[in-house]
């Protein structure tokens, strides 16, 4: 591994034995291996935040799904493909980091998941009669890459059982 590092330097270094554990159950697991550098290199970092914002602009607002199913099937496969995105991001980062309570993870968890709260509030999920505040896919994220605040804040707007079942 060394040898590798000394040659390679864009690879980043081990992971601290602290950055191994998980509050959370479900969460996501441990990497494999760590990523480089590249997976958070500002570049990248911007191509995926124009994405995620692409996604953002083209989603249709949920009144105007009302009588229109077909644009209501479309918005739901624009918020799963923000989802799919958002999770390939937190995916990527995790693997840059292993410690999903890191500074700089728990800073592009937060912007990531503000934009797939934001689809679920303008689109409802393709699903009219989900409530504003409600964003379950960015629950499920929030749960699987132990954004414990995030948690919080979405389950109290939508899902106040679900704290409960924490």
């Amino acid at each position: 591994r060394a040898q590798a590092v000394a040659e390679l330097e864009t690879l980043l270094p081990r992971p601290e034995p602290s950055s191994k554990r998980r509050l959370l159950p479900g969460s996501s697991p441990l990497p494999r291996a760590i990523g480089s550098r590249w997976l958070l290199s500002p570049i990248v970092q911007s191509a995926l935040t124009t994405l995620r914002l692409v996604n953002l602009e083209v989603l249709p607002a949920a009144p105007s799904l009302r009588g229109l199913p077909v644009l209501g099937a479309q918005a739901l496969q624009l918020v799963e493909s923000l989802r799919d995105l958002c999770r390939a991001t937190l995916r990527a980062s995790a693997a840059s980091h292993s410690d999903l309570q890191a500074p700089e993870m728990a800073r592009i968890r937060r912007v990531v998941l503000e934009h797939l709260v934001q689809a679920e509030d303008l689109g409802g999920g393709g699903d009219v009669s989900l409530t504003r505040g409600s964003a379950p896919r960015a629950l499920q994220l929030a749960e699987e890459f132990e954004d414990v605040e995030g948690i919080v804040a979405l389950a109290a707007a939508g899902d106040p059982d679900r704290l409960e079942e924490l």
